[in-house]
């Protein structure tokens, strides 16, 4: 049979053989979960949380509170990273995996993560008399003041000699990108190879102008950064900040595929540079960070990725005997290592070997058997909440409390799964919308009842004595709703009459049947809370002299 909470010869008082829609905190009685409210009929596959604003993607789209701000996307589910763009500037949301990456900031403006060098070459000329002799040289970058990041330069550099003169510059290029709002001139010093900056004109549109400034105010200047290249829409992950820095992985490149790349100390829009984990065979899918370390997960391995975020110099070591994963979204760091699904099996790694998460009892699920009301389980979804890991294969959804180390039903299918730890919501795309699951207070899943079905261990007595089960006593409190009992005697079903009750009630059922296992199931789809208090079998069982023992059993 299916234990959700442990072993069936291990479990403590009150365990479920099935717990489907049982809530979370039910420890001394059974109780059924709380509800969901609608956030959004959208079936997302993708669910995020910034600055105390909903997002999602859902199909091609990409949704802010509920309003679409970006189409033309894959399709495909999303990765997500909070970050400056650059030190000292407030954080925006970086988006990968729909095949086109870029950002949203807080006033939910969207952008192309990254700035795009110019492809087209200014002009230089000789101007009037100015304090310009010798040889000069000119480039331009395009540039986002409000998040400080800059574009690499135009390919080739605009070359003017001068005598006593202003240098005139023209055909300025202008950016195609909305985020752009500036554009800087870099100069060198007369005869000088080295780019600095020498002026910033604080608009997209003028397309001239005319330097002469001396070569002495350039000294302490800024120099021409080279490291502005922007990431590819090719990387379908990211994650970070990581040693102050951005990480990309899951390049879909031939060639590059088990690669993850890094940007440039506080500048999350730029590629310094990359390390081989894998193989394009073994691809890097995801890469996450837990207690301070990065790791990349490939479907055969776990990689550690070690160095120092000021050098820029890093390295990659395999950890022996962690394997990975071919599930993706399945693979979250919690308090206790990192959870994620493996081959047959759900895995936890604390940064030294990966071992089974407690699945004993429900081993068979994760292999592809049918045990009890679940047929076969591979996770695809997951997230944390501060108890609970749960997991998804879209049609059955799995709680594991972290505290307990016990396993329940949540009863809904679901197609993302995102916990907002700011306001200790849990985000859940169920029946193609978005709700609030299991939120307090609620009794219904959005206007619907919730499916309920537990069900307690077996108690077995000696199978040489010809017990009898007299009557069964439940104590319960349906507020009205019906629940459907059934009594399994020897492994043979009887069906009860329905239990209802509207407060706090004993309800007495005679049995008056032999047997020597029995167990005990409820099953109903309630509109409010429901509470069963205690369950007491009243049981002969015969002495060895023939005189009879009466039994009661919780």
């Amino acid at each position: 049979g299916l234990f959700l909470e442990g072993r069936k010869d291990q479990l403590p008082e009150n365990t479920q053989r099935r717990n489907k829609g049982l809530h979370p905190d039910s420890l001394t009685t059974m109780k059924s979960r709380n509800g969901s409210i609608l956030v959004k009929s959208l079936d997302a596959h993708s669910l995020f949380e910034f600055n105390n604003l909903r997002f999602a993607g859902a199909t091609t789209a990409f949704f802010r509170d509920g309003s679409s701000v970006k189409t033309g996307l894959t399709g495909d589910r999303l990765r997500f990273a909070k970050m400056p763009p650059t030190l000292g500037v407030e954080d925006s949301l970086f988006v990968a995996g729909g095949g086109d990456l870029f950002k949203i900031n807080a006033a939910g403006t969207v952008t192309q993560w990254g700035i795009d060098a110019p492809l087209t070459n200014p002009t230089a000329a000789v101007g009037a008399a100015g304090v310009l002799s010798g040889d000069y040289q000119y480039k331009i970058t395009f540039t986002n003041t409000a998040t400080g990041t800059r574009s690499n330069s135009n390919p080739v550099a605009a070359s003017v000699t001068l005598s006593s003169d202003k240098a005139d510059l023209s055909s300025i290029p202008v950016s195609s990108d909305s985020q752009v709002d500036a554009r800087e001139i870099w100069r060198t010093v007369s005869g000088g190879t080295s780019f600095f900056l020498v002026a910033t004109i604080l608009d997209n549109v003028t397309t001239v102008f005319t330097d002469n400034a001396p070569d002495a105010a350039l000294s302490g200047a800024t120099e021409l950064p080279l490291d502005n290249t922007p990431p590819l829409d090719v990387y379908n992950g990211c994650v970070g900040p990581h040693v102050g820095r951005m990480w990309w992985y899951n390049d879909s490149t031939l060639g590059a595929r088990g690669r993850v790349y890094f940007s440039p100390e506080g500048r999350a829009e730029a590629v310094e540079g990359n390390l081989d984990v894998s193989s394009d065979d073994d691809t890097i899918n995801p890469a996450v960070l837990w207690n301070g370390v990065l790791y990349g997960f490939t479907p055969t391995k776990i990689a550690e990725v070690t160095g120092s975020g000021a050098e820029g110099i890093f390295t990659v070591r395999g950890i022996e005997g962690a394997p990975g994963t071919t599930q993706p979204f399945t693979v979250i760091p919690t308090t206790n290592g990192i959870i994620y699904q493996g081959q047959n099996s759900v895995l936890i790694f604390n940064g030294i070997k990966a071992e089974p998460l407690n699945i004993g009892p429900i081993e068979g699920i994760f292999k592809g058997e049918t045990l009890e009301d679940i047929t076969g389980f591979t996770g695809i979804v997951a997230t944390v909440t501060e108890t609970e890991y749960i997991i998804s294969d879209l049609s059955v959804t799995l709680a594991y409390n972290l505290v307990k180390k016990t396993w329940r039903n949540v009863g809904v299918g679901t197609n993302a799964l995102f916990y907002e730890r700011e306001t200790g919501s849990l985000q859940a795309t169920v029946a193609a919308k978005i709700q609030l699951l299991e939120n307090v207070g609620s009794v219904l899943d959005d206007a619907t009842a919730i499916d309920i079905e537990w069900e307690i261990p077996t108690l077995a007595m000696d199978p040489d004595k010809d017990a009898v089960i007299k009557s069964i006593f439940i104590e319960s409190d349906t507020q009205d709703e019906t629940l459907t009992p059934t009594l399994f005697i020897n492994e043979v079903s009887i069906a009860l009459p329905l239990l209802k009750t509207p407060t706090r009630t004993i309800q007495q059922y005679k049995i008056l049947k032999p047997g020597n296992r029995l167990s005990l199931r409820f099953a109903g789809s309630v509109s409010k809370r429901v509470e069963i208090f205690r369950i007491l079998y009243d049981i002969y069982v015969p002495r060895e002299n023939n005189v009879s023992l009466q039994q009661q059993g919780q």
